[in-house]
């Protein structure tokens, strides 16, 4: 258990969540505590003190029964409600020492477990009522959690043979009308912890039908959750219990969206078996649609393969191209967001990558068809300058030379001198010459200019980037 200790000995440990409190702190408006009870309480937390000290369970047993026993007798003798609420906070705190110790019999946990929360809800309810401070009740509360969860873990090692195990106690106690209401909030929140590990782990070993009947199981108890939540005194517990909602409607989802998965993959290969079965091949579509919808942004990964197979039925059955490309280019974007992305190798991914590789080929293909066609009449017009400029393209000098001067207005074509230039300085020359005149046939310079002029400008660049790709030795 969480390290606490019986009242009088050490103070509850601060707590930042606010619980309703009709009032502050005790121990400045009621009475002092009658001796005859401090003295019962002060001698049941001498034996507590031992039974954790204790080395041996049979030791630390005895030591509890000792100190509940000074505990019993002084509840009687608590007048005021913190007193009461005191005294059945050490009361829990030491039956949860053999309810928490696993060297203990399955029989002696299980009853003290009981006492653990039975004492629990009354010091709970006395607390509310007293009232004490929210710090002392968040404390007690975050204690009692620690113990609940703890005997869910191991109960299988909590049983009497007379009453069931551990869960089987604490599932009593959740839908038992009289417990106490707190009590009640956080053994259901516990409870349904673990029924959202239970259906994750059957998800995990591959049985999602068997996970989404696990989380199905505590469909009412999350709507009573839910309830108790918004109820005043619960107002702590409203985080928790949103959380805990939220993980099991994602395990659910979860496991709804894998079965319409497979639902869909198997009525698909199903459909083409003897020919095509368009109500069992629709009927694989919807189940792959009601997967999506199951596991939108939540398991992008699910959602990646249900909108492949999506895809894979509009390429590969239906014949509907631009659908399969909707579906597959979905996938992919549901499969880049995912890190780590392990599924790069499986047969969906390759299939919606390899499909988006080949639309978007096609797709550039068919671009350049449409702008080829545009440019025909332009080209056509464009012949006689064009096997020109191909005819004076014989050498670097000899293209600059027939450019600047059939396109003015630019740089000036200055022919090469070695008294000027240097003897092997004529390369270097030339090179740099054509990068002072590519300038002003670039691209950039001419997006506004009539298309005839544009492609003109392109083969001339063309001519002109040869020569400086030859200068690097590309």
């Amino acid at each position: 258990m969480a390290e606490y200790s019986p009242e009088g000995i050490a103070p509850s440990s601060p707590w930042k969540r606010v619980w309703p409190s009709a009032g502050g702190a005790h121990s400045s408006s009621q009475a002092a505590p009658p001796s005859s009870w401090r003295k019962l309480v002060d001698e049941g937390n001498r034996f507590f003190i031992s039974a954790k000290a204790a080395t041996s369970t049979m030791n630390r047993k005895l030591a509890v029964k000792d100190a509940l026993n000074k505990y019993t007798i002084a509840l009687p003798l608590a007048v005021e409600a913190h007193q009461q609420a005191s005294t059945n906070k050490n009361m829990f705190v030491a039956s949860g020492l053999i309810a928490a110790d696993e060297d203990a019999e399955p029989e002696d946990r299980y009853y003290y477990l009981r006492e653990a929360l039975t004492t629990a809800a009354n010091a709970l309810a006395f607390g509310a009522h007293a009232p004490l401070q929210s710090e002392w009740i968040g404390s007690l509360i975050d204690n009692v959690n620690h113990l609940v969860c703890r005997s869910i873990v191991d109960a299988t090692n909590i049983v009497s043979s007379r009453s069931g195990s551990a869960l089987q106690l604490l599932t009593t106690v959740v839908h038992a009308p009289t417990t106490q209401q707190h009590l009640r909030v956080i053994v259901a929140l516990a409870l349904l912890d673990r029924t959202n590990k239970k259906g994750a782990l059957a998800i995990a070993d591959g049985d999602h039908h068997q996970g989404l009947v696990i989380v199905n199981e505590r469909a009412a108890l999350m709507d009573s959750t839910a309830e108790w939540g918004s109820q005043p005194q619960c107002a702590g517990f409203v985080d928790a219990i949103h959380s805990t909602h939220a993980s099991l409607r994602n395990t659910g989802s979860l496991a709804t969206a894998k079965k319409q998965l497979q639902k869909g993959k198997k009525l698909r290969e199903e459909s083409v078996v003897d020919g095509i079965d368009m109500d069992k091949l629709f009927e694989a579509m919807d189940a792959l649609r009601l997967g999506v919808v199951e596991c939108h942004d939540m398991h992008l990964d699910i959602e990646a393969e249900l909108l492949s197979e999506i895809g894979y039925i509009w390429s590969n059955v239906l014949k509907v191209k631009e659908a399969a490309h909707r579906a597959y280019r979905a996938s992919l974007l549901c499969a880049h967001a995912c890190s780590p992305r392990v599924f790069t190798s499986h047969p969906w991914f390759k299939r919606a990558r390899d499909a988006e590789e080949a639309f978007q080929h096609e797709e550039a293909l068919e671009e350049k068809r449409k702008k080829d066609e545009a440019d025909a009449p332009f080209l056509k017009e464009l012949e006689p300058e064009l096997t020109a400029l191909k005819a004076n393209n014989t050498s670097i000098d000899a293209a600059l030379k027939y450019i600047i001067a059939t396109y003015p207005g630019g740089t000036p074509f200055v022919e090469y001198d070695a008294a000027t230039h240097g003897e092997d300085g004529k390369d270097k020359h030339y090179q740099s010459l054509v990068r002072k005149v590519i300038a002003k046939f670039h691209t950039d310079k001419v997006t506004n200019e009539p298309r005839k002029l544009q492609l003109l400008y392109h083969e001339i660049t063309l001519v002109l980037t040869h020569y400086i790709n030859v200068g690097k030795g590309v």
